[in-house]
């Protein structure tokens, strides 16, 4: 219930940061089959997710965007991590032509893991935060009035990550990335298919930790 209220929450907020246009769109999509797996070592564990966020303009050159996301990571028979992730950005229209719109970005994203009970399997055992600033770029290509594309890849610095033991390391590396195309059957309503990634790298350590999978949803537009 609580994670549920929210993402109300949420919602209703960003709901009411904007004003009436249809270049803003609040999208929910859910992670199918999700993955986590870790490299080298090629353990693979089934992973769930849905998430909130909305992307609004200003005006033709500024816009501001954000996303909650919470799911879990099976580790195995008896143990599960809770992961909840928060981002905002900022973005900087240096393309703005008839369809096609491309935004340098700049944010924040932090991800939160909470386990069950422990499974006993390195580094997937020991995190319990890890945050970083972003730089990235987001892409708008308008098919039609009903076929949209978009895509957007973010790229960590100065990241951090907290351990359960009280240390922190580094973040190596963090990428994410999201490519969907959405139908809409009506001028504000439409349906999504897309796909997902988020890996990050603990410095000094050799496992690369990556989240992904093919997403479904719904958008809204106004």
């Amino acid at each position: 219930m609580k994670k549920i209220a929210v993402l109300i929450l949420t919602a209703v907020l960003l709901l009411a940061f904007t004003g009436s246009s249809l270049a803003n769109s609040v999208y929910l999509d859910y992670l199918i089959e999700g993955e986590t797996k870790t490299d080298p070592g090629s353990a693979k564990f089934d992973s769930e997710k849905i998430s909130l966020g909305g992307n609004f303009r200003f005006n033709d050159t500024w816009s501001v965007g954000g996303e909650f996301a919470t799911g879990k990571i099976k580790l195995n028979d008896r143990s599960d991590a809770d992961i909840t992730s928060y981002k905002i950005k900022g973005g900087f229209a240096v393309i703005n032509d008839e369809g096609i719109r491309v935004d340098l970005t700049a944010g924040y994203y932090r991800n939160e893991w909470d386990y069950d009970t422990k499974a006993g399997i390195g580094d997937l055992d020991s995190i319990d935060s890890y945050d970083s600033y972003l730089v990235g770029a987001d892409a708008e290509f308008n098919l039609s009035n009903n076929l949209v594309i978009n895509a957007g890849i973010e790229y960590g610095i100065s990241g951090k990550c907290k351990l359960e033991n009280g240390g922190d390391l580094d973040l190596d590396s963090l990428l994410t990335y999201k490519i969907g195309i959405s139908y809409y059957f009506t001028e504000a309503i439409g349906l999504s298919l897309g796909y997902r990634s988020t890996a990050f790298e603990l410095k000094d350590s050799d496992d690369k930790i990556t989240t992904s999978g093919c997403i479904a949803g719904v958008t809204y537009r106004f």
